[in-house]
């Protein structure tokens, strides 16, 4: 029995030790949540577009189709740019039923030419992939001075680009009440016409932006003028024959690169200027026909450009007028005294009725047509303009040319007048008895001649019309030159004003001339705006007209009073010095035409 319980408590004693010092299984591990997913930083922010640039390079544009207010495609301005290489020629009346053309008899007919079908590629090129990009190569070529405006700068190309740079995000053409785009026009069809022509509008994220090109694109009439030139004849336009392009090089031509050849002309045209005006200063075809001896730093004066003639009695030596009496009609002979003809006598250039006719003639004999010729060609090769084909016009007294030109001799406007008119028009009995007097004698069924007599209009005294007013490349005048402008303009006794706009001027209806802000200030400060609303009826503000030339006598008789005490003539300045605060004026288009080779402009 004890030995029983021994081994009962032996045992008992080998658990307990066992159950102290055995080795516990370790918890099991508690496994560890998955680190969260690093966050990926966000792209750095580009730089951007420069200050200078309107958009990317390339981008979306619209089609060339007609799309709810007009085509505003690459495609549409570059034709519009390229109808100037278009050949044309008139058509008689006569021959339109052979050729059938136009819808009119008669005409002009257009014929495409390589040259267009050129530019019309390369400036759909140009204008889809570099326009107003940040590496746009016509920006580069104003910064070096080449561009095909001399006056270009980089500063006024980028005003350039975004005045015919039109941009409309994509949402504003799928939801046109909220468009913000530049597209003129939001018609209620807007987003129809634009998907179908563009079904690819629905992929293109909404604030994606689709380009236009507005106003028929760039103006390239001097780019066009002078590229044809060396295109076609540049020696016949005076050009250096490395400046000339072949035609069958032209289609691996850009525009960029053609712009930069016109640019290299613009470059030695101006030198070539510089040494024209040193021989021009003491040409006898140039004379002074108003000075400015105050307040005019630049030394400008108005000169005319006409046939060389001599001064009073003066003449060169070798050369007298000489009496012939014959029976009673006396005659004038020219005479050159300074080589006999082969029978010993002097050599009677002409004879003529008055002593200074015959001087004429001598000064005609002794300088020719060629001082003339030179001055035009100056002035038109400095203007920008093809003044320089008139000689022929100027000198057979059909066209009168003056050339306001600084102390240097370079030109900065030129403005073409007509001589005295042979006969009346009805504009000038208007302004001889005023509209209602005109107008009632036009009622009356009077010829032109019966109100010529009536109105007291004698043969002789018909002024002379002003045809054209023009700064270089056929634009405005500077402002820095207006006053001189409107003192021409207003010192004169002229006619008709051709390019009025360009002047800076408003014509009162008794023939007077005063500035636009003269007018302006006139109209606010005795509030004419309202006394013409009450005189019109109504008693409703109405706007006075703001030219007021072709008011009736009476309307004119009530306002008159509040324009009284401007001079006829006289520089119009509105500071001390003219180049402050210079007046603003509308640019006109048209007149001159920019020079060419051949021809008149």
């Amino acid at each position: 029995m004890a030995r029983a319980s021994s081994k009962r408590n032996l045992e008992y004693l080998t658990d307990l030790v066992g159950d102290l010092f055995a080795v516990k299984p370790a918890p099991p591990k508690q496994l560890a949540l998955p680190a969260p997913p690093k966050q990926l930083a966000l792209p750095a922010p580009g730089p951007g577009l420069p200050k200078f640039a309107a958009k990317p390079r390339g981008g979306q544009f619209w089609v060339d189709k007609d799309i709810v207010d007009g085509n505003y495609s690459p495609e549409a301005a570059a034709r519009q740019g390229a109808r100037a290489f278009a050949a044309q020629r008139f058509v008689p009346d006569e021959d339109y039923e052979a050729i059938q053309i136009g819808p009119r008899p008669g005409g002009i007919q257009t014929t495409e030419t390589d040259a267009q079908k050129w530019l019309e590629r390369a400036l759909t090129k140009y204008y889809k992939n570099e326009f107003g990009s940040p590496d746009d190569p016509l920006r580069a070529l104003a910064e070096r001075g080449l561009h095909y405006d001399p006056d270009m700068t980089p500063e006024k190309w980028q005003a350039t680009v975004h005045s015919y740079l039109l941009e409309d995000p994509v949402e504003s053409i799928l939801f046109p009440p909220n468009r913000k785009g530049g597209m003129p026009g939001a018609g209620s069809n807007l987003r129809g016409e634009a998907m179908v022509a563009m079904p690819w509008l629905a992929k293109l994220p909404v604030t994606d932006k689709i380009y236009g090109i507005s106003g028929g694109g760039l103006d390239l009439s001097h780019f066009t003028d002078e590229f044809m030139n060396v295109l076609n004849d540049a020696e016949g336009a005076g050009l250096p024959a490395d400046l000339a392009v072949r035609p069958e090089s032209l289609n691996r031509m850009t525009f960029p690169q053609a712009v930069e050849r016109v640019g290299r002309i613009n470059q030695f045209r101006a030198k070539e200027m510089e040494r024209a005006a040193l021989s021009n200063l003491d040409s006898p075809a140039v004379r002074t026909f108003k000075e400015y001896p105050e307040n005019n730093p630049m030394g400008l004066r108005w000169t005319e450009l006409a046939l060389p003639r001599f001064e009073g009695d003066q003449l060169p030596e070798g050369f007298e007028v000489r009496h012939l009496n014959s029976g009673d009609q006396n005659w004038w002979a020219a005479m050159d005294l300074r080589t006999p003809d082969e029978l010993g006598r002097d050599i009677e250039i002409d004879v003529l009725d008055t002593p200074e006719a015959a001087r004429k003639a001598i000064a005609a004999y002794y300088y020719g047509r060629e001082p003339l010729q030179a001055a035009l060609k100056y002035e038109g090769d400095t203007m920008g303009h093809c003044v320089g084909g008139y000689c022929d016009d100027v000198a057979e007294g059909r066209s009168r040319i003056f050339s306001l030109r600084d102390a240097k001799g370079e030109p900065h406007v030129t403005i073409e007048t007509s001589p005295s008119r042979k006969q009346y028009f009805f504009r000038d009995v208007r302004a001889a008895v005023g509209d209602d007097q005109a107008d009632d004698w036009l009622n009356e069924g009077l010829q032109l001649s019966e109100m010529v007599e009536r109105a007291g209009l004698r043969e002789g005294n018909l002024p002379e019309d002003i045809v054209q007013i023009k700064g270089k490349q056929n634009r405005a005048p500077k402002d820095d030159y207006l006053p001189f402008v409107q003192d021409f303009v207003k010192s004169g006794q002229w006619g008709n004003v051709g390019d009025l706009d360009n002047t800076g001027l408003v014509k009162l209806p008794d023939g007077r001339y005063i500035t636009q802000q003269q007018m302006d200030n006139i109209v606010a400060q005795n509030n004419l705006d309202r006394a013409y609303g009450q005189l019109a009826g109504g008693g409703f503000p109405k706007k006075f007209p703001r030219d007021p030339s072709f008011m009736n006598a009476d309307d004119w008789a009530d306002f008159s009073p509040f324009f009284e005490g401007y001079a006829v003539g006289g520089r119009v300045s509105a500071d001390r010095d003219f180049s402050r605060n210079p007046m603003s004026v509308k640019k006109a288009h048209g007149g001159l035409a920019v020079k060419r080779s051949g021809g008149r402009g």
